[in-house]
């Protein structure tokens, strides 16, 4: 009795498994790129009635939708049809570079990116601004005349909130010399507000800003607590 022989798989039928296997990873990724892009149209329609960050949430969201939409086309053609799939697939892989690369600009990622670099300029600004004076400044208003010694343009006439398409400027919030712990439980209800309080003497001060705690959202968060002492 002659010995049984499994035939061996043959090309084609590799290159269906293949195909199936790399457009499996093609719906999968481009219906998580969609409900990114949904996303952005959700917080583009929010945005209309909260606080927001100063971002292209409809754009964003509709580029982000299309390019998903194409992938996942081509994904189920290539599965379907398996005509010129080479092609298609190399293209679906480029759209979803193009779509991740976009999404690593989160409106989140940047938003804390700006409070940071405006809070540590406010920050610097104040240090310079207490060495040439003496003391740091004891009021709002002299904080104010403080921060352009670092920067060009004020960080309260660059907004970078909005609600209901009016710009919600920086600010300065004054309070007594306070703990970090007093900064927090006593926020203001809008982003963009400098929190700053100076010991009686003038000699040392805390300061910090709030943010939003989502790209857009009415709640408010403080972004850090910096701290400055002039030395005797």
């Amino acid at each position: 009795m002659a010995p049984i022989v499994n035939p061996s798989p043959s090309p084609r039928s590799s290159l269906r498994v293949l195909v199936r296997i790399v457009s499996a990873i093609l719906v999968v990724v481009s219906l998580y790129a969609l409900r990114e892009g949904l996303g952005y149209l959700w917080m583009a329609h929010l945005s209309a009635s909260e606080f927001s960050f100063s971002y292209d949430y409809a754009t964003r969201g509709g580029l982000v939708c299309a390019i998903a939409i194409f992938v996942l086309l081509i994904a189920l053609y290539s599965a379907v049809r398996r005509s010129g799939f080479g092609l298609l697939l190399i293209l679906g892989f480029l759209a979803l570079g193009f779509a991740s690369g976009d999404l690593e600009h989160k409106p989140d990622f940047e938003m804390k990116i700006s409070s940071a670099k405006c809070l540590h300029d406010a920050d610097f600004s104040l240090k310079d601004w207490g060495a040439q004076h003496g003391r740091f400044p004891a009021d709002c208003a002299s904080f104010e005349q403080a921060i352009p010694l670092h920067t060009d343009v004020p960080a309260w006439q660059r907004p970078t909130y909005f609600r209901g398409g009016a710009a919600v400027p920086y600010r300065c919030v004054f309070r007594a010399f306070a703990s970090e712990d007093d900064f927090r439980s006593q926020l203001p209800a809008q982003p963009a507000a400098f929190l700053y309080s100076v010991s009686p003497d003038g000699k040392q001060y805390r300061l910090a800003l709030t943010l939003l705690a989502e790209p857009v959202s009415n709640e408010v968060v403080l972004h850090g607590v910096l701290s400055g002492q002039l030395s005797n």
